[in-house]
């Protein structure tokens, strides 16, 4: 039988579970972000929306749903700023630990 694979050529990857873990926790995470950010645009156009329905009604109650959803956009971006910042920070960190080691 001939072999079209040299199976003795390379030595696979040496993965343990410990990474294992860490990547399924990573998936996991990203996961759960993107579930929280599409609920997070979901509730704000809702609140957009129930804000120009409630304006031939009560301009006081449109007028209050659009202040929260500026307070809350503002606040998301401001959420967004520092998690940036925080990920760039850590995969700085990384490059240079993996630098000098």
């Amino acid at each position: 039988m001939n072999l079209n694979f040299d199976f003795e050529k390379y030595t696979p990857p040496k993965i343990t579970e410990e990474k294992l873990t860490l990547l399924a926790e990573r998936r996991r995470e990203v996961r759960q972000l993107l579930l929280l950010t599409v609920s997070s645009h979901l509730l704000f156009i809702a609140l957009g929306l129930a804000a120009f329905l409630a304006a031939p009604y009560s301009m006081a109650l449109s007028v209050l749903f659009l202040s929260v959803l500026a307070l809350w956009l503002a606040g998301t971006g401001v959420i967004a700023v520092v998690f940036t910042k925080k990920q760039l920070e850590k995969r700085e960190a990384n490059a240079l630990f993996n630098l000098l080691s």
